[in-house]
């Protein structure tokens, strides 16, 4: 039996100004995306891919894979060490430090962590030559808290002055819990043979010394670098999950193109 019923008039009105909100949202989101691609697949592939080019300039690949029992996120700012200051070898790898620690909308340093873990998932970051990339798994149904928390680095970080020396021992402790990393080593060796200036050459890590903080200058300077590099033309991201493109397309277009 199929139930028939009327809306009352505020209901009615109310369904219509929903729609309404929707199909607004749904045409400021197209408006974010300036071009729509689908990446050509092998005949085994089971997954679905969406190559998304935002008016921002930021690109965005999601991939709808129904097997998926994680969603997951990566974003890659074409920018590291070798964009570092000459006087501030480190800083790269330092903004990478503080962008996990609060943002605008969610200023408790740990929340991003707390939230990523207490949903099946983990997180990291690493600082390269010329990269700087930041990623999380998550249980897929949370996925999209996860992002909008995620996306939030890349647009409203507080870099919280309070945690500046914190993040200045544990880079220190990371340069010298490596020293006698062999694969390290063989790198440090290795850079000696570029040309002084090459972005390949420098001190990557950083330690107490070149991050000094002495006169406190240092959170503006990390706060300049970021304002210079971290471009959305600069950074390209992957999302997957089990949803569906449109879904994901969804998540993704109102949380990057502020970027």
């Amino acid at each position: 039996m199929t139930a028939r019923f009327r809306l009352r008039p505020t209901a009615r009105l109310a369904g219509l100004a929903l729609g309404a909100l929707v199909g607004l949202t749904a045409q400021s989101a197209a408006a974010d995306v300036s071009q729509r691609t689908s990446p050509q697949t092998g005949p085994g592939a089971t997954a679905d891919y969406r190559y998304l080019t935002l008016e921002n300039g930021l690109g965005a690949l999601l991939i709808s894979d129904p097997r998926a029992d994680k969603a997951a996120a990566a974003l890659d700012v074409h920018v590291g060490a070798g964009a570092d200051p000459e006087d501030r070898a480190g800083l790269a790898h330092f903004t990478e430090h503080m962008l996990f620690l609060g943002t605008e909308t969610y200023p408790d340093p740990g929340e991003y962590k707390s939230f990523i873990n207490s949903h099946g998932g983990s997180h990291n970051a690493f600082t390269s030559s010329l990269d700087t990339n930041y990623f999380f798994n998550v249980e897929p149904e949370f996925l999209e808290p996860a992002l909008d928390r995620f996306s939030e680095q890349f647009r409203v970080p507080t870099f919280a002055a309070e945690l500046i020396e914190r993040e200045r021992n544990a880079v220190n402790s990371e340069f010298s819990a490596h020293q006698r990393n062999d694969g390290r080593r063989f790198w440090s060796a290795l850079k000696q043979t570029f040309p002084e200036g090459h972005p390949l050459a420098g001190f990557t890590v950083g330690n107490l010394d070149t991050l000094s903080n002495e006169d406190g200058e240092l959170r503006a300077e990390t706060v300049e670098f970021y304002e210079q590099h971290y471009s959305a033309n600069l950074m390209e991201l992957v999302v997957i999950g089990p949803q569906p493109l449109d879904e994901l397309e969804s998540m993704v277009v109102p949380r990057f193109s502020p970027v």
